[in-house]
């Protein structure tokens, strides 16, 4: 069987139990697993259909389809990074690094900034300077109770931790600031950030949520 074979089916679920029943005739005959790649002008339309096939037939696989590269994590995350450099931290921006999931935050840390940050309109220099947040995360109140005052301490330290990196990223876009420098800055702030193994944690969270069909590859 050296050459090309044309098989014409009903519909995708004949497809994909053909393809699954094939695969496994020809694994019995001496074949691996490895030797075979599924390729499919429109992937999309056989999810649910052909994974399902391949399940019951007992064979191991993965789905790797065509993306948006814009809209996997580690991307969105540098396009806000050089928006907060851009822009000079503005709030949208910052909440938009703040929900990359690469932020070294967890969803729960993000909700309290960002709900913080929204409440009192916070940009600029306001995330960055030494003085800290002082207002009340209970809004425009004139009691400043022992509760809001814990929480102001913890916003401050979410804050320092979210921001260190970024500032480090942002002074090294001075007048002076050339490729080099600025290249060199962007590998400091992803050590920084310890992205390898917040990509490896974002890679592992996302697989337990949706199963062997993500493509581990958008992590790598």
């Amino acid at each position: 069987e050296g050459g090309i074979r044309a098989v014409k089916c009903p519909g995708v679920y004949e497809e994909a139990r053909f393809i699954a029943c094939d695969i496994m005739r020809r694994v019995m005959e001496g074949a691996r697993f490895r030797d075979f790649a599924i390729v499919a002008r429109d992937p999309d339309r056989y999810l649910g259909i052909l994974d399902a096939a391949l399940d019951g037939a007992g064979i191991p696989y993965f789905f790797s389809s065509r993306k948006d590269v814009t809209a996997l994590p580690l991307v969105r995350m540098l396009f806000a990074a050089f928006d907060i450099v851009n822009y000079h931290f503005r709030l949208e921006d910052m909440v938009s690094y703040m929900r990359c999931g690469l932020s070294g935050l967890s969803l729960e840390e993000c909700d309290a900034l960002e709900e913080y940050a929204s409440l009192w309109k916070i940009s600029g220099k306001r995330w960055y300077d030494s003085y800290g947040w002082q207002m009340n995360p209970n809004g425009f109140s004139l009691e400043f109770t022992e509760e809001a005052s814990e929480r102001l301490v913890a916003l401050n330290q979410l804050r320092e931790k979210l921001v260190t990196p970024l500032v480090s990223f942002f002074e090294a876009f001075s007048v002076k600031a050339t490729v080099r420098s600025v290249s060199e800055a962007l590998v400091r702030f992803l050590f920084a950030l310890e992205l390898p193994e917040l990509l490896s944690k974002h890679a592992e969270t996302s697989l337990a949520y949706f199963g062997k069909n993500i493509d581990r590859e958008e992590y790598a």
